[in-house]
This record gives structure tokens, C-alpha cells and sequence, in this order.
């Protein structure tokens, strides 16, 4: 368990127990509108110890993998589409608002211009698969870490989604609406145990996005190694996301502002200004001022912050 992890788990031992909430906000570009997801001291728990795992842990995930996607210059050629608006709520109905799961991703796939993929994690029932979306091949490929070919909603919800995209961009014309979207049940590593489905689903997201479906395709089985860099990295997340909430809640009456020295490097370096003054002046002296440093990635902590003192002034114009 590296250091996130601890953190991540002492915080929630010490500070959710009592049923406090983690709030994180989740784009409009993932959810279809701007809304957070509210993670629980439970949801935590089974994150860390390797337990089965919410939407809302995979919600947090793809929220940073979709950020990671921003600064890669990647915005343009992935999407991703929340679980939560296209998995069937009761698993003993599947078909059962299947109707209104394709109209959701419907308004995904929109406007979708060629290349673009779209990565859809579902919920078949206590399993997790991933879709991959190419609207213009008018192709689904399949990854299910159990390898499994019995995915009958997840085909016709894909099925009703494209057909209805193919009528509303014309390709209806060249397409008739009732023939069958191609469906790929694609190589992916295989998990061992009973509950790794949702972290396999993350990575299989995290290699496509770094490394590309071929080398997804080409990988047999993840390592422990492996899954504990994918929840390392959603830890960061979200004690970086949380570190921020902190200091807003704490130093409410105050500005505060993150300055960052290198975005695009995989260890950049992030310094945070909390300015005690309640009025800012044109210089900020040493004694109103206090400089916290860390060694983050682009999202997240790699250790505890250490408060320093700078011996310069600060221009208000660079704050």
C-alpha cells in the first residue's frame, strides 16, 4: 500500500466512520451534466482491502483519466460514458428501462466525429465489462475479464444506441437502421479471483488511453503490482481533490491559490499560497504569507506537505 493509500485510509478511518461523505464533482463530459458523486466511508473500505467496487469508484477513476486525457492532448479522441447511465438498475429486469439507457448514450455518441472512441463500462450484475465505441465502423469491442460471451443487454443497448445515431446523422441512409452493429469479443487479461472485475475494467481503460487497444490486447493477466498502480493512482485523485477541499473549508475567509511550476511532467512540482491577509495589497509581504510545498504528480500527493518560509515578496499580479 503506498502512501495515498495510507493517507486515504487513515482519513476515512478518522474522519468517515460517522457516515461523512467525500464529495467529488464529475463533469457534464462523463455524466451528460455537471454532478458529483459522493463517496462513502464503505466505498473507501472495499477500494483499499481490494473488495468489490462502486460506480461511483469507477466514476473517480475515468474522472482522472479524462484529465490525463486533457493535458496529453487526447480531449478530442476518448470519451467516457458514466456506468451509471447506461447499466441496468435491477439485473433481474435487464430489459427494463433499456429505452431510456440508449437514449443516455445516444446523447454521448451525438455529433461524434470519426476516430472517436467511447469507453462505456457496464454493470451485467455484480460483473463489470468495458465497451469500446467506434460509431463511425459502427463497431463494439467487448472486454470482459472473465471472458464470458453472454452479454445479451449490453448488445441490445448498443444495438438501439447506434441505430438510432446512424438515423440522426444520415448514415441511415447508407446503413439500414435494422442491421446489427458489428460486436468484437476482444483478448484482455484474465482475473483469477471473484471481485478484481471493477479494477481489471479500470485498467483495461488506463492501458487503452496510455498505450492503445493493441497492447491491451496483448497483455494476459495483471499482476498485484499492476492493480496497486491503478489504486494508487485513484487515491492521488482523490486526496489531491480532497487536500483541496480541506484548505477551501479551512482558510475560507482567505484567497487561496495553487501554483503550478510544470503540468506536463509526471513528477511536477506544485507549490500552494495560502495568504493570511484578508486584504491583499499590492506586494504580499513575508510575515501574511505563508508557502506550502509538496511533491505531487499531476494530480495527486506523494507526501505529506511542508510548510517553508519564503524569504521573498510576491507580486499580487503573479498570485
Amino acid at each position: 500500500m503506498n502512501k495515498a493509500m495510507k493517507h486515504l485510509a487513515y482519513y476515512a478511518h478518522s474522519s468517515m466512520r460517522q457516515g461523512n461523505q467525500i464529495e467529488v464533482p464529475i463533469p457534464y463530459t462523463i455524466m451528460g451534466f455537471d454532478m458529483p458523486v459522493f463517496l462513502s466511508f464503505e466505498d473507501i473500505y472495499e477500494f483499499i482491502n481490494l473488495q468489490e467496487i462502486s460506480a461511483n469508484c469507477i466514476l473517480v477513476y475515468m474522472r482522472y483519466l479524462e484529465e490525463l486525457c486533457r493535458i496529453n492532448g487526447q480531449a478530442e479522441k476518448f470519451v467516457f460514458v458514466s456506468p451509471s447511465l447506461i447499466s441496468p438498475v435491477r439485473t433481474d429486469t435487464e430489459d427494463a428501462g433499456r429505452r431510456e439507457r440508449a437514449d443516455n448514450l445516444l446523447s454521448f455518441l451525438r455529433d461524434a466525429p470519426k476516430e472517436r472512441l467511447y469507453l462505456v463500462p457496464h454493470n451485467r450484475g455484480r460483473h463489470w465489462v468495458l465497451g469500446v465505441i467506434d460509431p463511425w465502423e459502427d463497431l463494439v469491442l467487448y472486454f470482459d475479464p472473465l471472458r464470458e460471451k453472454k452479454h445479451d443487454d449490453f448488445t441490445e443497448l448498443m444495438n438501439m444506441a447506434l441505430a438510432d445515431w446512424k438515423i440522426t446523422t444520415g448514415e441511415g441512409i447508407r446503413r439500414r437502421r435494422d442491421c446489427k452493429t458489428k460486436f468484437s469479443n476482444r483478448p484482455c487479461p484474465l482475473q483469477e479471483g471473484s471481485v478484481e472485475c471493477g479494477y481489471f475494467i479500470l485498467g483495461f481503460m488506463r492501458d487503452i488511453v496510455l498505450n492503445g487497444i493493441d497492447a491491451l490486447e496483448s497483455k494476459q493477466f495483471y499482476t498485484s503490482e499492476d492493480l496497486d498502480l491503478i489504486r494508487g493512482e485513484w487515491s492521488e485523485h482523490r486526496m489531491a481533490i480532497k487536500a483541496e477541499v480541506i484548505v477551501m473549508q479551512n482558510h475560507a475567509h482567505i484567497p487561496v491559490v495553487w501554483f503550478q511550476a510544470d503540468y506536463h511532467s509526471n513528477n511536477a512540482s506544485w507549490c500552494l499560497f495560502i495568504i493570511c491577509k484578508t486584504k491583499c495589497t499590492d506586494t504580499l509581504s513575508v510575515a501574511s504569507t505563508k508557502f506550502y510545498t509538496g511533491s505531487f504528480n499531476s494530480f495527486g500527493i506523494f507526501g505529506d506537505l511542508d510548510e517553508e518560509r519564503k524569504d521573498t515578496s510576491f507580486s499580487k499580479s503573479v498570485l
